[in-house]
């Protein structure tokens, strides 16, 4: 399939260009079967769109390739209306908050706590806010975690939303 051939040099790709900030990660957790977080999945996007302006600014006769009927050029608008979207939509979650270097401190940070890679990602894309949060994503909370410990994970996500 295409498309799956795609998705896997996309995430090779990324995996590979997020290897600092995953410095304190497994080598399995560096391998990410298509799983990303909302700051890698904002950093790709925007990547792409730097990239298709710049084709668009070198292409010649503009005027004349959007009057053709090839279909592709209207693809490739679609794309990036799509992106936008995406975009638009990712600035207002978490991923907006979300640098390299925080991520690199909360994954230090939530070692001790022994959270498994998709709590870790639903924890950097939801940011929580509340107890009753903490509990739907960490699997088996009350078993693993103490009272002062799910405190102290939210107040860890909690850190990353400050500016």
């Amino acid at each position: 399939d295409g498309r799956r051939g795609g998705r896997a040099k996309a995430s090779a790709a990324l995996t590979t260009s997020w290897t600092p900030m995953r410095r304190g990660c497994t080598p399995s957790q560096l391998q990410q079967d298509g799983v990303l977080t909302d700051f890698e999945v904002h950093a790709l996007l925007c990547k792409q769109n730097a990239q298709r302006a710049e084709e668009e600014r070198t292409r010649p006769l503009l005027g004349a390739r959007r009057t053709c009927g090839t279909g592709s050029w209207r693809a490739q608008q679609d794309v990036g209306l799509i992106s936008d979207q995406v975009l638009e939509h990712l600035s207002e979650t978490g991923a907006a908050y979300l640098t390299r270097p925080k991520i690199a401190a909360f994954l230090e940070a939530a070692k001790p706590f022994r959270l498994t890679q998709m709590e870790t990602i639903v924890l950097l894309n939801t940011l929580p806010r509340s107890l009753v949060e903490i509990h739907l994503i960490v699997e088996e909370c009350e078993e693993r975690l103490a009272v002062e410990k799910r405190q102290e994970l939210l107040d860890l996500c909690a850190s990353l939303r400050a500016p």
